[in-house]
């Protein structure tokens, strides 16, 4: 071969790297040592050298003490300073190389290969021939190619070669050659003595064996990397003498020129050699000073990210300084967050910065780890060769659990005669499972400072630990600070104002921790894919797309956890801890991701078993920082984003949601029975708070089955309702009819409640006639189909009642008002809510009737069902107040009107805007108590307010708004102005007349009144005529009011009784 390619691994360790500074080490000891040297973790290593990485912990230990020290540093400290260095570098290039190269031939093994064929070998150099024979058999085999060599050829036969057996490889000098293969020309044959180097020797032969293989390619891309790697075909012993003394460069440097200078200028030799014996001194004494360190600073490898992908939080180590108090005895800190919050960084880079004798990592996040962690520790503390012997023989227990008590109790000892020690325990899921491991007694531990990361927020409540830090999402100045770098390689050059705002809307897509920001820009600088297509395999969830993130986490450091990875774990074992969690994390995976309600939880599982899983999501970090919240009587708690959108990805998957709907039909039965005792409540607090999860839930609906997306969406459209918003309401339900006239469910239950919400929504918005239509049409289908749902029968009778009352037919209303409050007796639960509504609602009838005594007393015991079930502020109980206290004014009991009137308002502007259909009726009531108590001014104020919003909500020529024009007309009359009265009356008149509206007999008894005080004004004036065909004028209006009366009241109304007593009076003057 060309050069001196010709070393193999175990050429340098077997001539020059197997014993260093008179100490013995093994192959994969050297292995290790060199991957340390190159800064290459535990992680790295094991993936390098194909072992586990408790495996590179071991031999890690036994270098530690073969070498006496206690640290990576150590060793590397002894690998610097031995005059091996030059070759371990070269070892370590010829191992990485080794590796690449062994992959490669692995990734030919699988390629489909025909019979190889025989082949020649030139080769010279008898030295190392037994070593080339060794290793081209070794990697032929790697290849997937099985080879015969031979030094010599005896009875060659072609013909049977094509037959049987496994290739040939003749391995010939090269003048031997000629004379023995005359005739068998047609054989292959390659001199390897030509070859660039061995690794271009096993291609050519591969290439020969198997002419027909496309190797072209990666043999070139193996060769680019061969020359990046930088390969060192020589090694130069000019320095030897140097480094056997373990002085740096700059000291090495500074020795040759004095040495230069005492050969060059002797009559400056004095001088020189004082020189010379100032700096041995120098030297001398600082490598006695660093020995004196060393013996007392005990430390575990500490490494952090390099400068330029490390993200600076010098705010959580300042909060992490102030929270550890200068005093004795055991603190301990428990950093909390979310798997790659970057707890383990902040740890380490607080720990950087302390000084202690003992500074230790201890790795718990599984038995073994910490086993392994705590047997580093007592190498480590076992400075004298007492202590060795002592550990040893602690080593070689039998009994494993007699081991681990022996060496704690060994570290216990040591450990107290180094005070203010500092460890850090890494990954602790709870402190029970390492209780014997955790100090907790100053007395046998001595006294030190414990820095705990842990994704448990339960730990927190742990009577060990002193204080938290919770490691909490990063915000985008940070996400964008960290990318930046990254992408920079921590370089001064800047991103373009496009490209910042590019890379800030990119990174709102990504979940705000180190882990993710930082794979996101190593990816990207990897693959060089748009940030598009990094969200789109992001949500995809693809696992090609995760194999590629390990990889480039493993690339750029020790951590090859992905989020995906982290989450997906936790979530199998939160999934083995109890058999509804499954069903909960599937649950929750449907909502928004903040402020998730609890009794949501409780109404779908048993609250002991809600409680205990909200505990396991706290162990977790499931749960955000800012959890638990409060909103009034709503406990809630939140996930973060990003994990709850792996969750609902994985179960995407596992259960395969978009074809299997069953996991999904129990939850969608508690989510549809919860809306619908919210609305029933008429909670609306809890309505506005929660709605949000309500609308994320419907938006899945691509996983749903069969109606159950019209079911949840016709519940969130009652929900739009109650808090107003009519139109969004009205859409979704007529979008879910016109689905189900499709499908022709004509007997749906489903559409019974639709039509029945349709017609509530139009009975509110003014729609009377409409309203009373759909309401019937649901009413029919009850009654036909679903007779035993007394519930939704009542409910569509009340609403059926309110329908006939606002087109003016009371006797149609009382009718199905008193049938709705039968049934309500006689088949639900005593003092049912729907009872209150229907009882209050019949009220309202009377109330319309003129029986104000009988609509009092239905309004008081509805109010009573009231105060038993629902709070104060309660806007069903608002309601009731309200049409209580019109009664008082007209019982003309208006203190105590005012009092309930004033009280219901005040919940109007609690939960609805100033122009919510309700908060209009509010108005006209209070308007209605002023005038009555002749305060016309505030009266006016509030009519006035009444008709822009009764404009608003149902256009100037409704029956509503005409009722609020006579109310604010009566107002303008009694202060004087009577043109704007009468103008203001008439348009009142006319909307009425035009709708047909039975309530149009108050109007022509208000105009039979007004025509009657004209006529007395006419009579004082001496205008006796003109004051007879006024009077006409009056009766005639109420002649008009009675006969409406008559059809539309019973026979015994009050509202009959006093208009013919009032045209008794007229006809007889």
């Amino acid at each position: 071969m060309q050069g001196n390619d010709f070393l193999f691994l175990q050429t340098i360790y077997g001539k020059h790297l197997a014993i260093i500074k008179g100490i013995h080490f093994t192959r994969r000891e050297i292995d290790v040592m060199a991957c340390l040297l190159h800064a290459r973790g535990t992680s790295r290593i094991a993936g390098l050298l194909v072992i586990a990485p408790s495996t590179v912990i071991t031999h890690i230990q036994s270098i530690m003490a073969k070498l006496g020290c206690n640290s990576r540093e150590g060793i590397i400290d002894f690998t610097e300073k031995s005059h091996k260095l030059d070759f371990i570098k070269k070892y370590y290039t010829k191992l990485m190389i080794t590796t690449a190269f062994e992959k490669i031939l692995r990734d030919i093994w699988k390629f489909k290969k025909d019979k190889p064929s025989d082949l020649i070998l030139y080769w010279n150099n008898e030295e190392h021939k037994d070593a080339l024979v060794y290793h081209l058999k070794k990697h032929l085999k790697t290849a997937g190619i099985e080879i015969d060599i031979r030094e010599q050829i005896v009875s060659y036969k072609k013909e049977e070669r094509k037959i049987s057996g496994p290739p040939l490889l003749f391995f010939l000098k090269k003048e031997e050659g000629t004379d023995i293969l005359q005739g068998l020309s047609d054989l292959s044959s390659i001199d390897v003595t030509e070859q660039q180097n061995y690794y271009s020797s096993v291609f050519e032969i591969l290439k020969k064996l198997h002419p027909h293989l496309e190797l072209n390619k990666i043999i070139a891309d193996f060769e680019n990397q061969y020359i990046r790697m930088g390969d060192l075909t020589s090694v130069t012993d000019s320095q030897d003498s140097l480094q056997k003394q373990g002085l740096g460069k700059n000291e090495n440097d500074f020795i040759s020129k004095i040495s230069h200078l005492l050969r060059n200028k002797k009559w400056h030799f004095v001088s020189a050699l004082f020189i010379l014996c100032v700096f041995a001194l120098g030297i001398l004494v600082l490598k006695e000073n660093k020995e004196k360190r060393d013996e007392f600073i005990i430390q575990s490898d500490l490494v952090i990210p390099t400068e330029s992908t490390l993200l600076s939080r010098p705010e959580l180590i300042n909060q992490l300084n102030s929270k550890f108090k200068v005093q004795d005895g055991i603190q301990t800190i428990a950093l909390i967050g979310m798997g790659g919050a970057g707890k383990t960084t902040l740890a380490r880079q607080y720990a950087r910065q302390q000084k202690a004798s003992v500074i230790w990592q201890i790795n718990a996040e599984t038995p073994e780890n910490l086993k392994n962690s705590f047997e580093s520790l007592a190498y480590a503390l076992a400075r004298t060769e007492e202590d060795k012997k002592i550990l040893t023989s602690l080593l070689d227990l039998k009994n494993p659990k007699e081991k681990e008590d022996k060496i704690i109790f060994f570290i216990k000892k040591r450990m107290r005669a180094h005070p203010h020690w500092l460890l850090i325990y890494d990954n602790v899921d709870n402190i029970t499972d390492i209780q014997n491991h955790f100090p907790q007694d100053a007395e046998t531990w001595g006294s030190g400072r414990i820095v705990l990361t842990t994704r448990n927020l339960n730990i927190q409540n742990h009577m060990h630990v002193n204080d938290v830090l919770l490691v909490k999402e990063l915000d985008l100045i940070q996400k964008f600070a960290l990318f930046h770098k990254i992408m920079t390689n921590g370089s001064r050059y800047s991103f373009t104002h496009t490209q910042r705002e590019q890379a800030k809307k990119f990174l709102t897509n990504i979940p705000p921790f180190p882990l993710d920001v930082a794979l996101a820009a190593h990816y990207l600088k990897v693959t060089n894919v748009s940030y598009e297509e990094y969200l789109q395999h992001l949500n995809q969830g693809d696992k090609n797309f995760e194999t590629v993130q390990e990889s480039v986490l493993k690339e750029a450091g020790d951590y090859t956890k992905t989020r995906y990875h982290i989450i997906t774990i936790s979530l199998k074992q939160l999934m083995k801890t109890h058999k509804d969690f499954k069903d909960l994390l599937l649950f929750i995976s449907l909502l928004d991701s903040q402020n998730i309600p609890i009794d949501v939880l409780n109404a779908y599982k048993n609250n002991v078993v809600v409680n205990h899983f909200i505990y396991n999501l706290k162990k977790y970090s499931f749960i955000s920082n800012e959890a638990m919240s409060s909103f009034r009587t709503v406990s809630t708690f939140s996930l973060h984003r990003s994990t709850q959108a792996i969750i609902l990805t994985y179960f995407i998957k596992t259960l395969n949601l978009k074809e299997n709907h069953q996991s999904l039909l129990s939850i969608e039965q508690t989510l549809k029975d919860y809306m619908i005792d919210m609305t029933d409540r008429e909670d609306l607090s809890k309505m506005a708070f929660l709605i949000r999860h309500f609308e994320i839930f419907v938006d899945h609906d691509t996983l749903f089955g069969g109606s159950m997306k019209e079911i949840i969406s016709s519940a969130l459209a009652r929900i739009y309702f109650h808090l107003g918003n009519y139109k969004k309401a009205k859409k979704i339900l007529e979008e879910n009819l016109a689905i189900l006239n499709k499908n022709r469910s004509q007997e749906c239950i489903l559409k019974a409640v639709i039509l029945a919400d349709l017609g509530t929504i139009d009975e509110r918005s003014g729609n009377y006639e409409k309203a009373k239509n759909q309401l019937e049409q649901s009413l029919t289908i009850y009654k036909k189909h679903f007779p035993d749902n007394y519930a939704g029968v009542a409910y569509v009778l009340r609403y059926l009642g309110n329908a006939y009352r606002k087109l003016g037919d009371n006797r149609k209303a009382r009718e199905l008002l008193e049938q709705g409050v039968l049934i309500y007796k006689k088949n639900l639960p005593e003092n049912h809510l729907g009872i209150a509504r229907t009882l209050i609602n019949l009220g309202m009838v009377y109330n319309k009737s003129g029986n104000y005594e009988k609509a009092k007393n239905l309004f008081e015991q509805g109010i009573v069902i009231y105060n038993q079930y629902l709070p104060e502020s309660h806007i069903g109980r608002a309601q009731a107040l309200r049409h209580l206290g019109n009664i008082y004014i007209k019982l003309r009991n208006y203190e105590k009107a005012k009092y309930l009137l004033e009280q219901s308002f005040m919940t109007y502007v609690k939960y609805y805007p100033k122009n919510h259909v309700e908060f209009t009726w509010s108005l006209r009531s209070l308007g209605r108590l002023y005038k009555s108590m002749k305060d016309y001014k505030k009266a006016k104020s509030f009519f006035e307010r009444s008709l822009v919003a009764n404009e608003i909500n149902y256009g100037k020529d409704h029956i509503e708004t005409g009722r609020t024009l006579k109310n604010l007309g009566e107002i303008y009359i009694l202060e004087g102005d009577f043109g704007t009265g009468e103008r203001l009356f008439k348009r009142a008149l006319t909307i009425f007349q035009n709708n047909k509206h039975p309530d149009l007999y108050i109007f022509l008894e208000k105009i039979s009144d007004l025509y009657l005080q004209k006529s007395m004004w006419a009579t004082q004036e001496g205008n006796t005529s003109f004051a007879k065909e006024l009077k006409a004028h009056s009766i005639k209006y109420l002649k008009q009011a009675l006969a409406i009366v008559k059809t539309h009241f019973p026979l015994d109304s009050p509202h009959i009784t006093r208009i013919q007593l009032e045209l008794s009076k007229l006809e007889q003057n």
